[in-house]
């Protein structure tokens, strides 16, 4: 994540502070405001041009759309779930190690009979499994309290393995990773949530590599991200670990006046928390006047996404009221240029295309009914 001062950045920031510290005679300050609001993109461009000639536009534009402290959902790294990765890591090892161990059997069975009748073995769960007597997040445990994260931890093996038997105890558990096989990152990613106590949701800012990894790791259609023409990437968080990553571009179709569109090209979803991929397109809904008109244009802004024929849609459903809607259906057809004969840009498949903003065309809602 960027955490330096951007040069095109501070001198916007330092312009901007400039035109409301000295109006000119007759011009409200938030007159001004409302221009700014208006042309930053196209000023953005014009000094991304001189200071960083020849760079991605992404170095400038990542700046400007991506969400700043004390922003509504923008929530700050927790520090305790950076302590509790390496200690979620490390319990779901031992667990592992011990799986099939009968010292591990016994000790499952002593914590389910809560000692009552004779104990079958010295061992406790929680130092089978590495539990400690502090995690960040929760303090001091109890025996019992450690016990019962051993035991959660080692369900999430089991279900690593394949076993789903007590999946009713674990509301939201991916269900069907790998063949029914739950995958060792979304077991780390429940269990550190569960040591910190991980529930609220935050918009952060994400490199190129940051989003390419996420992308790979989880889209289902398209894992490679389009880096030429890249603007910005942008991901939510749950407490500390990425649960959405987005990718915003400069328009990949034709259009007439290519400067006023911005699409959004890629949403992933690791599928653990609810409402992220909501929580990412909706901000880049509000960030499209920051980036969008980069030049001369007669047309008002406008953000395009596109859904597959036959996909429900449900996210860009939910955002209805932020002026998002299908406007076009998109028939399938042969890949050209450079992908001819290839199927990786999902070329021939039917696609709907959705659009908010000022320039968003009129809404299709029939193309995508029940």
């Amino acid at each position: 994540m960027t955490t330096r001062p951007d040069p095109v950045a501070t001198a916007l920031e330092q312009t901007r502070a400039a035109l409301l510290r000295r109006p000119p005679a007759g011009v409200t300050k938030r007159e001004i405001d409302m221009w700014w609001r208006a042309n930053v993109a196209r000023i953005a461009r014009e000094l991304h041009q001189k200071i960083r000639p020849g760079e991605p536009l992404r170095a400038t534009y990542a700046h400007l759309a991506s969400p700043k402290p004390g922003q509504r959902k923008v929530q700050p790294a927790r520090p305790e779930w950076m302590h509790a990765i390496g200690t979620a890591r490390g319990m779901l090892d031992d667990a592992s190690t011990y799986f099939e161990e009968a010292e591990l059997r016994w000790a499952w069975e002593d914590w389910q009979n809560d000692g009552i009748g004779e104990r079958q073995t010295d061992w406790t769960l929680y130092e089978l499994v590495g539990v400690p007597g502090r995690i960040a997040g929760l303090g001091d445990l109890t025996e019992n309290q450690r016990n019962d994260i051993a035991a959660f931890t080692i369900r999430l093996v089991g279900q690593m393995r394949g076993e789903w038997e007590v999946s009713d105890r674990f509301e939201g558990l991916p269900s069907a990773v790998d063949g029914m096989h739950l995958a060792r990152w979304a077991a780390e990613a429940i269990l550190c949530d569960a040591l910190t106590g991980a529930t609220r949701l935050g918009l952060v800012a994400v490199d190129v590599e940051t989003a390419s990894r996420f992308i790979r790791t989880h889209h289902s259609h398209l894992p490679a991200i389009n880096r030429r023409g890249l603007l910005y990437a942008l991901g939510v968080q749950k407490g500390g670990r990425l649960v959405c990553v987005g990718t915003v571009n400069s328009p990949t179709g034709r259009w007439t006046q290519p400067h006023r569109v911005v699409e959004l090209t890629r949403v992933a979803s690791d599928g653990t928390s609810r409402g992220a991929a909501s929580m990412l397109v909706s901000r880049v809904i509000d960030a499209l006047p920051l980036v969008s008109p980069r030049g001369d244009v007669t047309e008002p802004p406008v953000l395009v996404t596109y859904s597959l024929d036959g996909e429900d849609a449900a996210v860009y459903r939910s955002l209805r009221d932020k002026g998002l809607r299908p406007v076009s259906a998109i028939g399938g057809r042969a890949p050209g240029g450079k992908r001819r004969g290839s199927d990786v840009s999902l070329a021939r498949v039917g696609k709907i295309r959705w659009e908010a903003g000022p320039g968003a065309g009129k809404a299709a809602w029939s193309l995508v009914a029940a």
